[in-house]
């Protein structure tokens, strides 16, 4: 049976005060405990020299959206022009085993452990390189991780499913606030000087989203711009006594390639992210065990700001929709 996911996003009424208090009472309670898994950025060795350095206050560059739904910009690097996936689901930037063949990179001694949304794992090697160039920010000595070229095509014909050369991971993108703007396809370095009444904003290991459910309870989502549809884990389905219409088997495209996973579709949920109101139908569940300490209640695609923009600021702990 074929599933189409459907993604539904509103303006409605603001939070109230009593709501606001709730998000941000959640978002306090959380926070320490999401920010100690910032440890996988600390542990790891290839940042210890990475330096990260702004020409500009602000800019704004092209984007495109690749056949799978995802954005892709251009990074440079050593005299030459690459495509890189803008991927805030991905902990640690990467690039494909080819593109990096002609680079000159320092091979680092350690190893990560690279997840899906199936939950599979294993082993990648890293390498540093020595510059990158993303729009107006400078990354020296970025680490990055090498990813395998098959598991991005079509298994036994050899077809590649997505075209790009490496991926700015979320290590890159929570160091700067940022506008990403599906109406004109541009990415943009924002300079924000006003302050937000309200932290529903967690730029943890993982990038978090604190909002309303349709009970009106709050919850803590993640937020995946390498992701088009959204998700939910199995236990926030149970506790939350939501509709399942279906259990079956399906396939996704993630950073290991393709894989089969055992799955849910919830008939619907919506959400409230503070003004506007996220309808999803039909979604699947999916792995949410991002964080040692926490599981979180599911994972926001990209769709969520379908022919609109999303502003996040890490520097103010805040996510909009406009």
């Amino acid at each position: 049976m074929f599933i189409l996911p459907k993604t539904k996003v509103e303006k409605t009424k603001r939070y109230t005060l009593n709501e606001v208090q709730a998000v941000q009472e959640y978002h306090d309670t959380y926070a320490p405990t999401l920010y100690q898994e910032l440890d996988v950025f600390h542990q790891f060795n290839g940042f210890e020299k990475r330096k990260i350095i702004f020409h500009l206050p602000t800019f704004t560059m092209k984007i495109k959206k690749n056949l799978m739904g995802l954005y892709v910009g251009s990074v440079k690097t050593q005299g030459k022009t690459m495509t890189f996936l803008i991927d805030t689901g991905a902990q640690i930037s990467g690039i494909l085993k080819k593109s990096v063949s002609d680079l000159e990179v320092q091979p680092i001694e350690q190893v990560v452990h690279v997840g899906s949304i199936g939950g599979r794992s294993k082993q990648a090697s890293c390498v540093t390189i020595s510059k990158l160039f993303f729009g107006a920010v400078e990354i020296q000595n970025q680490p990055l991780v090498l990813l395998d070229d098959k598991d991005f095509s079509i298994p036994y014909v050899n077809i590649k499913v997505m075209k790009f050369d490496g991926i700015i991971g979320w290590d890159i993108l929570r160091n700067f606030d940022f506008e990403i703007d599906d109406v004109h396809s541009t990415f943009s370095l924002l300079r924000q000087q006003e302050d937000f009444f309200i932290k529903n904003f967690i730029p943890s290991s993982f990038p978090c989203v604190c909002l309303l459910d349709q009970n009106h309870k709050p919850a803590i989502f993640g937020f995946d711009s390498g992701a088009k549809e959204s998700w939910l884990g199995e236990n926030y389905v149970n506790r939350s006594n939501l509709d399942v219409d279906i259990e079956q088997k399906a396939y996704g495209m993630g950073v290991l390639g393709m894989e089969s996973m055992d799955l849910s579709i919830i008939h619907t949920l919506d959400l409230y992210l503070y003004d506007s109101k996220i309808s999803l139908q039909k979604i699947m569940t999916g792995r949410v065990d991002m964080f040692k300490n926490l599981e979180i209640a599911g994972v926001l695609g990209n769709k969520i700001f379908r022919n609109k923009k999303i502003q996040i600021f890490p520097s103010k702990q805040y996510i909009r929709i406009v």
